[in-house]
């Protein structure tokens, strides 16, 4: 004899009534038949329960939609309080690195200029030394020249002669 949809849901019902679960192997073992027909006809009813659940949904009076609304307004609320709190305190933190980021860059600028202002002075000093090198290079080649001694003096000590004759 061939297992029927209503055999199907005796079956589940009974299973149901004895805390157990209308799985196809539990199923087979009360009504017997195939595989197939026994899980084409579990769907179908379980689907045609689900369907009914939802038509028959619990409906809240007005009372309690105000008394959920409330419930639910003060969970937001509360939520929205603690996130707000949570997002001004990351605001500060951002701020305080700024303010912190900015003094650094002060000090950043400050020295760069301060480093510039060194460099410049540095090539002056570099250029001061070159000259004197250069000058002082002069003056040894000056002074390492052999001198002409005797005929400095004796041009010195030579008298002037006179021309007027």
């Amino acid at each position: 004899m061939a297992v029927t949809k209503s055999d199907v849901l005796r079956a589940i019902e009974q299973l149901e009534a004895n805390d157990q679960k209308p799985t196809n192997a539990n199923i087979l073992a009360i009504v017997g038949g195939s595989n197939a027909t026994v899980n084409k006809y579990r769907s179908e009813i379980l689907n045609e329960r689900l369907e009914q659940s939802f038509e028959n949904k619990i409906r809240l009076n007005e009372n309690e939609l105000m008394a959920v609304s409330t419930v639910f307004d003060r969970i937001l609320s509360s939520r929205l309080a603690t996130l707000r709190a949570e997002y001004e305190a990351h605001i500060v933190n951002n701020e305080i690195t700024l303010l912190d980021l900015a003094k650094e860059s002060g000090k950043v600028e400050f020295l760069t200029s301060k480093v510039e202002q060194l460099e410049r002075e540095n090539s002056e000093y570099k250029r001061m030394i070159e000259n004197n090198k250069k000058i002082d290079d002069k003056q040894q080649s000056l002074l390492d020249q052999p001198q002409d001694t005797t005929g400095a003096k004796s041009r010195k000590n030579q008298k002037p002669q006179n021309n007027d004759n």
